[in-house]
């Protein structure tokens, strides 16, 4: 279907009425929901159609609003909205995609560029692999989400070096960095100047952090 005036106007009143409330007024809210597998995943950021499941021709994203997306949260609406109704969804979506980074006039404005410092601190935290020695494993080999995400007793081999137990990021009273986290964070994933430093670059690599500034005080305020 064309992406006339009338259709666009059509598609963001059902956009509206149908998907705002997981992808935002915008597109770009990325509310997370619980898959069928219990773990959580962000409603994707609608302006950033290069990211789409499936490819972002027009045709896909009208399959993915009739069929759903499998194991997500993602419904159908094969039953809900008349199939020229979705096509306007489309056409309303494609409309809401902004100038890729790589292409002139683009510009990087994902979720590593929060103006949140938490949400910008979260994206970091998984994006840069804080949990890889962070959060436990579940004796499936996958990652733990849900109340152990960064709260440590992951056992992390260095090799030839022993083996270190990490630490809980967590705001955790007993165990965990609290109180005065974010000072703590900000000392810990800090540059480097002193000789007596307590971190073992090979159980802490705090080198990879050297030239951080922001992203530094992003996740410092996630954490």
């Amino acid at each position: 279907m064309p992406a006339t005036a009338a259709s666009l106007e059509r598609g963001k009143a059902l956009y509206g009425q149908s998907c705002a409330a997981c992808h935002g007024a915008d597109g770009r809210a990325q509310n997370r929901y619980d898959d069928q597998s219990g773990r959580q995943v962000a409603a994707r950021d609608l302006t950033a159609p290069w990211t789409f499941r499936g490819g972002s021709e027009p045709a896909q994203i009208w399959l993915r609003l009739t069929t759903g997306m499998a194991l997500s949260a993602m419904p159908s609406y094969a039953d809900t909205l008349a199939p020229a109704e979705r096509w306007d969804i489309v056409n309303y979506v494609l409309s809401l995609a902004r100038v890729p980074p790589w292409e002139s006039g683009g510009k990087l404005a994902g979720p590593g560029q929060d103006a949140d410092p938490v949400r910008r601190g979260d994206y970091l935290a998984h994006a840069q692999m804080c949990s890889l020695c962070h959060t436990q494993i579940d004796p499936t080999g996958i990652y733990r989400e849900q109340g152990y995400f960064l709260a440590g007793g992951m056992r992390v081999g260095a090799w030839p070096h022993p083996n270190f137990i990490s630490r809980n990021l967590t705001s955790d009273q007993d165990t965990g960095w609290a109180p005065n986290r974010s000072s703590r964070s900000r000392a810990r994933s800090a540059p480097a100047r002193r000789f007596d430093r307590v971190l073992d670059p090979f159980g802490m690599p705090w080198y990879f952090l050297y030239s951080l500034t922001r992203t530094t005080r992003a996740r410092s305020a996630h954490i």
